[in-house]
């Protein structure tokens, strides 16, 4: 495997491999611009393979950021907890297939595999997915 920002996913499925790792928040920069979090989410991302032998690429992200609450701009506190599987395809062409086929998947939760996929940039996309789209405070809420 190279870094994060650049493994053979291919390689990852076909090996049925697993990785659990720590990132700093501070390496996922589009996050950085939402949220005011220093520190570290716990990744582990697995290759699952379901019915008839189709890989799935299983995230689970676990953490917490801060953010500001919209309505007192005092930080606030989230807690980051991501369990999805998202199908993975060889090719393009076999993502386009499935879903002209109807075969009841989101496009958007696929994966297509390469030899140079960004897993950073996949798990930043899922944590900033997550997130709330107004972060509040209980107590602001009822207010």
């Amino acid at each position: 495997m190279k870094t994060l920002d650049d493994i053979d996913l291919i390689e990852f499925i076909a090996n049925q491999q697993q990785l659990t790792t720590e990132i700093d928040v501070s390496q996922l920069k589009r996050l950085q611009e939402i949220c005011q979090s220093i520190g570290n989410i716990n990744v582990t991302i697995k290759t699952l393979i379901k019915a008839k032998n189709k890989p799935v690429l299983g995230l689970f992200v676990c953490g917490k950021i801060s953010a500001s609450c919209q309505s007192c701009l005092k930080l606030l506190e989230i807690d980051i907890n991501i369990d999805i599987k998202n199908p993975v395809y060889s090719h393009q062409n076999d993502l386009e297939q499935a879903l002209l086929a109807g075969n009841n998947i989101d496009e958007c939760d696929s994966v297509v595999a390469s030899s140079s996929f960004n897993l950073l940039e996949f798990i930043e996309d899922e944590v900033i997915l997550s997130l709330p789209i107004a972060t509040r405070h209980e107590q602001c809420k009822l207010d």
